[in-house]
């Protein structure tokens, strides 16, 4: 932990990731339906091939923690190296509403819950 960090005082986006988990929890949805966690880039590709939509995090290097954050829609990466979980989710109800693109129906209520214009 950074010397800002403590437990009474935790990184705001663990916080953000921590919610949007829990919320998809409380809905009644499986994270994994959205959430992707990988720790090498040749299961992610395999598994990007079966992906209506969806964020992924491969470890890019274990001894630092690091992950490349970003999203497939209809088995391509449409976004990489956006940093965090909750980046992504935002930016992946963008692209979904800018394009078009129907929500995954196993989501519905999580997507319901996000504010749209």
């Amino acid at each position: 932990m950074n010397s800002g960090q403590t437990p009474s005082n935790p990184n705001i986006n663990i916080t953000r990731e921590v919610v949007i988990r829990c919320l998809m929890i409380y809905l009644g949805e499986r994270t994994d339906q959205l959430l992707k966690e990988y720790d090498d880039a040749d299961s992610a590709s395999q598994d990007f091939a079966v992906q209506g939509m969806a964020i992924y995090s491969i470890k890019t290097n274990a001894s630092e923690g690091s992950h490349d954050i970003g999203i497939v829609v209809e088995g391509i990466r449409v976004l990489t190296s956006q940093g965090t979980i909750p980046r992504a989710c935002c930016m992946l109800i963008g692209i979904a509403y800018a394009v078009n693109i129907a929500y995954p129906k196993q989501l519905n209520w999580t997507v319901q819950s996000c504010p749209q214009s």
